[in-house]
């Protein structure tokens, strides 16, 4: 029936009968098998899908560390991942080298993390995020990033990347974290009113050689505020205790030469670390430094 789930799970999972023929009861474990990888040129939907107990670390002989899979991984092919499910796995859900894909309606829990990106295009919104051991979501480089927004837990969306084309972060239920953010030159970040981004510790969220936009609706602000403040959107910093932000959490964003800040509407909160310099004196910079 169109209704059902496609199960994809251990052979060990007796669920469906005793596939392993040990003739017994087996149970099943998170990283049983490794995971399901799109090459450069490959095309793949997958809908309506559970997938449980994979994500396998396997140790790597020749230098003596360790493969840690995910459950799917798109190393340059054309990806649809809807109302799916992965949960048990021993490291992240989704990995993203190049390629494009749109994961939306899915639910990643019991992972360390849902979705990792380093590459590539990524279109996402109304996915759910649980007992996980890092972000929901962690952005690292991409050449296209779309939020449709309606996203639930996983503490939040990191970015961490590099910004060289042009990106819009658009409100949503969890905060976007922002570590050192380089807007490169000739390149655009708008931040949508209503979007709440938290800065990490003795950060600096931007650094704007392009053009860095925020906010514009007196209805509904930005807040920029620190990754320790509980008061929106949820524990953020992951140390289960209901935390403030002081002023000087973090340090301030930063306009290159070259580069444009345009601002409206739009709290900035808990910022201007002041720092020890080496000529034994203090620099005490603003919020925002021209």
């Amino acid at each position: 029936e169109s209704g059902e789930q496609v199960l994809i799970t251990s052979i060990t999972d007796d669920t469906g009968g005793d596939t392993n023929e040990d003739g017994a009861t087996t149970t099943p474990s998170s990283g049983d098998w490794r995971k399901i990888s799109f090459n450069p040129g490959s095309t793949g939907t997958i809908v309506n899908t559970k997938i449980v107990y994979g994500g396998a670390t396997v140790r790597d002989w020749w230098t003596g560390g360790y493969f840690r899979f995910p459950f799917i991984e798109n190393k340059g092919g054309l990806l649809t991942l809807d109302n799916l499910t992965l949960t048990q796995g021993l490291n992240r859900g989704f990995d993203q080298y190049s390629g494009a894909t749109t994961i939306m309606d899915s639910t990643f829990s019991d992972l360390t993390s849902g979705i990792y990106i380093v590459g590539g295009s990524i279109e996402f919104g109304n996915n759910s995020f649980s007992n996980l051991n890092d972000y929901g979501i962690s952005v690292y480089s991409a050449t296209e990033f779309i939020n449709r927004g309606n996203n639930t837990g996983g503490r939040g969306i990191f970015m961490g990347n590099g910004i060289s084309g042009n990106q819009t972060w658009a409100k949503d239920n969890i905060p976007y974290v922002a570590s050192s953010v380089n807007i490169e030159a000739g390149a655009s970040l708008t931040i949508l009113p209503g979007a709440v981004v938290k800065v990490p510790l003795r950060i600096s969220p931007f650094y704007v050689y392009g053009t860095l936009s925020i906010g514009a609706s007196s209805s509904d602000q930005v807040l920029i505020t620190s990754i320790n403040d509980d008061s929106i959107g949820g524990d953020t910093n992951n140390d289960n205790a209901d935390t403030t932000g002081v002023a000087g959490d973090w340090r301030f964003i930063s306009v290159q030469p070259g580069g444009t800040l345009t601002t409206s509407h739009a709290t900035l909160r808990y910022g201007g670390l002041s720092e020890y310099m080496s000529n034994g004196g203090w620099s005490t910079p603003p919020l925002i430094r021209n």
